[in-house]
């Protein structure tokens, strides 16, 4: 299950000085291994997975791809799509850049070819129940070992 807030209300400006004051210190961490040391530290197993996931859903949204698509590899459901895709329509400029930023680093794209192949398999075994050509191509595949394990 997924960690949420505490029931308990804190006082709208003490929830902004805790925001301005988190904000301050994600924007402090200055190097890939202080930010990875601090982030395993401070977060939950669970709230990891939570957050590169809604990440990845992000930046998939981003690059159009279909609501079923990112259901299938995020193994997420269609409502939490559906809930972040009203928040990316949302974004603002600032928003965009950054998902654009990270779409165009080596390891976004490598991470992105990896779910294209992905998919690429997703729809070879869609279309094989009707087609003896694509189970064909299916199983040449993983004779040849290209069925690879992805995310």
């Amino acid at each position: 299950h997924m960690p949420r807030a505490s029931k308990r209300k804190l006082s709208r400006e003490l929830i902004t000085e805790i925001d301005d004051e988190f904000i301050n210190l994600i924007s402090s961490l200055h190097t890939s291994n202080e930010t990875r040391e601090f982030f395993s530290n401070f977060l939950t197993n669970e709230e990891k997975v939570m957050l590169s996931k809604r990440l990845m859903l992000h930046l998939m949204l981003e690059k159009h791809y279909k609501t079923s698509n990112i259901e299938n590899i995020l193994l997420i459901s269609r409502d939490t799509v559906r809930k972040h895709k009203k928040s990316w329509i949302v974004g603002g400029i600032t928003y965009r850049q950054v998902l654009r930023k990270l779409i165009g680093k080596a390891t976004t794209r490598k991470i992105i070819a990896k779910i294209d192949s992905k998919l690429k398999y997703f729809e070879i075994v869609t279309r094989s129940h009707n087609s003896m050509k694509s189970m064909t191509e299916i199983y040449t595949k993983q004779l040849k070992g290209e069925k690879e394990t992805i995310l």
